[in-house]
């Protein structure tokens, strides 16, 4: 008998809830436990030994110094027993007339030197990866994830490229904004120098990610991101400058609409922090 009467009632009362849900759903998204998040990634991979390598990396750069969004990139990040490593701003060789730097926010490299190396049993000879998570009081200090060339760590230089303004689209609701999410194809002048044997595959892939993430409703999120990425695959050895192909994308997400009321009354207690 009290089996039954669970049963019974049970969906009862998800019935009321879900009407009354229904009937407030738009005032009552509750945003809460806000946060952001990058990750930084650079892979080096060879399917042989190399000798006499040499090598400059663009790395993602913020405000004109290499950040990984609030991580510093220095030194320490990159050291490696089997390289030698440098961060520096004007490598030997290249040429920036045609290329994207921001203005005020010029390239970094990374300086990669070893006179012979071998891959271990995955083809890795080189990885460094970068995370960052924040927990933050309110929306106000989410990251620039619809535009962030101008706000946030990207490759520097970018060569031919031409960003985009990301577009309105039709929003979820009136409490979110939508974006027609871009993603460009692009090009990033590497420096890779080694000898090898003809049968030598190498992979030189970096890329740096971004994200704003909250919780609404009872258990439903939201989340929007940009991202930057390189690659460059060569047999065989390599002498200079290269050409990575990479993609460029952001406005991916839906975004709170901070006029709404519901981002009002999140908003009001933390504007001055």
């Amino acid at each position: 008998m009290w089996n039954r009467i669970v049963y019974v009632a049970v969906p009862v009362l998800l019935i009321g809830l879900l009407v009354l849900a229904a009937g407030c759903s738009e005032f009552s998204i509750e945003p809460r436990m806000f946060s952001t998040s990058f990750s930084y990634d650079l892979g080096i991979t060879s399917t042989e030994p190399l000798s006499n390598v040499t090598l400059y990396l663009p790395l993602p750069v913020k405000n004109g110094k290499p950040m990984a969004g609030p991580v510093i990139l220095t030194q320490q990040y990159f050291e490696n027993e089997n390289f030698s490593v440098e961060l520096v701003q004007a490598p030997p060789g290249i040429n920036l007339s045609g290329m994207y730097p921001v203005a005020d926010n010029q390239p970094w490299f990374l300086k990669i030197k070893a006179a012979q190396v071998f891959p271990d049993n995955h083809n890795a000879i080189f990885r460094v990866s970068v995370d960052n998570f924040t927990r933050t009081n309110s929306p106000l200090q989410f990251i620039e994830t619809r535009y962030p060339l101008d706000n946030e760590s990207v490759f520097l230089p970018k060569r031919d490229f031409q960003p985009l303004v990301p577009a309105p689209a039709d929003s979820l609701s009136l409490h979110s904004l939508q974006y027609s999410p871009i993603l460009i194809s692009q090009e990033i002048p590497i420096y890779i120098e080694y000898t090898a044997s003809p049968a030598a595959r190498v992979k030189v892939s970096s890329s740096i990610r971004g994200g704003n993430f909250w919780k609404e409703r009872y258990d439903e999120s939201g989340y929007n991101s940009y991202s930057d990425y390189y690659s460059w695959t060569n047999w065989d050895e390599s002498q200079g400058w290269q050409t990575a192909k990479g993609k460029f994308g952001y406005a991916d997400g839906p975004y709170p609409n901070l006029s709404h009321p519901v981002w009002q009354a999140v908003i009001s207690p933390t504007a001055t922090q």
